[in-house]
């Protein structure tokens, strides 16, 4: 799980659309890497925050001077053979997200 997000989370911060369509496309590309990726449990859908928390106004930011943050989070529930174990985990990433490319 850690992988993955961190892996999206690189991507995520070369997205230059703030809006809902670049918030689906960091979704889809998590997704895409969950699948390829050996896993015995099933994955839930992706919570992308665009721009998160602590961001600055211009999103995405034009030059360096704008901190804009790109948040992912990734849950799944896993099989688990012990009793009282519900074998929920997640992973959560912060990036900061590149200035736009003219």
């Amino acid at each position: 799980m850690n992988q993955i997000v961190r892996d999206a989370g690189r991507y995520a911060a070369t997205v230059q659309d703030c809006g809902p369509t670049g918030n689906a496309d960091i979704v889809t590309k998590t997704q895409t890497l969950e699948g390829q990726t050996p896993f015995a449990g099933t994955y839930g859908t992706p919570i992308v925050t665009l721009p998160a928390p602590g961001s600055s106004a211009t999103c995405p930011p034009v030059s360096n001077a704008d901190v804009v943050w790109v948040s992912i989070k990734a849950d799944a529930r896993v099989p688990v053979f012990f009793p009282l174990v519900n074998g929920a985990i997640s992973s959560t990433v912060t990036y900061r997200m590149e200035p736009k490319v003219p």
